[in-house]
This record gives structure tokens, C-alpha cells and sequence, in this order.
């Protein structure tokens, strides 16, 4: 699928992979292992008050819609530095588990349509 290994870390055994977009964004991929329980990690993934947490200059993110326990709508501000100003992502995702292997994965995807843009983190 055209997928490229950009950067990998065999401690964290954390991969990251890109591939290209038509819109010039590529899009990405990454896999790793959390010495956790399932049920804990899942828990914290959901949480809208955790992403920052976890997601790399997240400065908040404001659920707009779920649909279930484990999909939904989310708003993710993301911290810039200075001198540009916060960018915002409007986030469709879903967490799914196969059944079979018990691997969890969180897919999300860009739903700009969802909201209209803020005008303090416009692209313009």
C-alpha cells in the first residue's frame, strides 16, 4: 500500500509509518506495545479529557459526537509555537479489536465537515 518505515525504536518496539496523500498530507501509521491492561489502555484512548496526554501538542480536545462507546467525533486543538497560532483537526475515529488476535486499533480521519473552522485557528 505504499506505506514507508520512517522511524522505528526497537526499545519502545514503536514503528511509524507514512505513505503519500493526494492532498500532499501524507498520511501515517504507528504501532506499538504498552505493558498495560487491555481494558486500562482502551479506557485512557477514549477518554477526551486525556488526549492531550497522549497525543503529541495536543492542547485539548472537545468531543462533538459519539456514536456508541468506542466512535465518535472529536475536535483536537493542537498547540503551535510561537508565532503561529493553535491549529485545530476535526477527528472521525473508531476503536475496533480483533477478535481473534485481541490487537486494538484506533483509526481516525479527517472530518472537517463536522464543525465549521474557529477563526482564531484558521488555516489562512
Amino acid at each position: 500500500e505504499d506505506w514507508q518505515l520512517r522511524q522505528e525504536d526497537l526499545q519502545t518496539q514503536t514503528r511509524v509509518w507514512l505513505r503519500p496523500r493526494p492532498d500532499g498530507v501524507p498520511a501515517f501509521h504507528a504501532t506499538t506495545v504498552i505493558p498495560a491492561r487491555l481494558s486500562s489502555l482502551a479506557a485512557v484512548l477514549l477518554d477526551d479529557t486525556r488526549t492531550p496526554e497522549w497525543v503529541y501538542r495536543a492542547r485539548q480536545a472537545v468531543p462533538l459526537s459519539r456514536d456508541g462507546p468506542t466512535r465518535g467525533v472529536t475536535l483536537v486543538i493542537t498547540r503551535m509555537p510561537f508565532p503561529l497560532a493553535d491549529r485545530e483537526s476535526i477527528v472521525a475515529w473508531e476503536m475496533t479489536q480483533d477478535a481473534r488476535t485481541h490487537v486494538v486499533t484506533l483509526a481516525g480521519r479527517s472530518a472537517p465537515q463536522a464543525l465549521p473552522p474557529h477563526p482564531e485557528r484558521s488555516e489562512e
